[in-house]
């Protein structure tokens, strides 16, 4: 994203890249009282961001996850997010993984998550760049 195109949003929020890093258990994190509140705050916003920001993207960028099964409360955040995605609204992926896994990763991707195959373009980067 270029600086010129970082602005904010009709809804008041700053539009720019969203990085987030992959955490194990997300589900664990979130329930109450196994974390003070302001750090489930924290992290309750931060995919609720997610959610709503890969509702309205063009382009993820993916470097090293898999998303696995087991790490069902992304799997849904994800699920939820491209339920709510508009249907001819394309999303390009790239992944950048290493080839076998990105296969693995894509099929599941078109297969458990977006459902809509026909709106997401999968692009194999190779692994992540050193």
């Amino acid at each position: 994203m270029r600086d010129k195109e970082i602005d904010f949003h009709e809804d008041g929020w700053e539009r720019r890249p969203l990085l987030l890093a992959p955490v194990k258990y997300k589900d664990e994190m979130l329930m109450p009282g196994s974390q003070p509140d302001e750090v489930v705050e924290v992290f309750t916003a931060q995919w609720a961001r997610f959610r709503d920001a890969l509702q309205e993207a063009d382009e993820l960028h993916v470097f090293g996850y898999g998303f696995p099964a087991e790490d069902s409360y992304g799997v849904r955040i994800l699920q939820d997010a491209a339920r709510k995605r508009a249907p001819n609204h394309a999303l390009q992926v790239f992944l950048n993984l290493p080839k076998k896994d990105g296969r693995e990763v894509a099929k599941r991707l078109q297969s458990q998550i977006f459902f809509r195959p026909d709106s997401l373009h999968i692009h194999h980067c190779g692994p992540i760049p050193s």
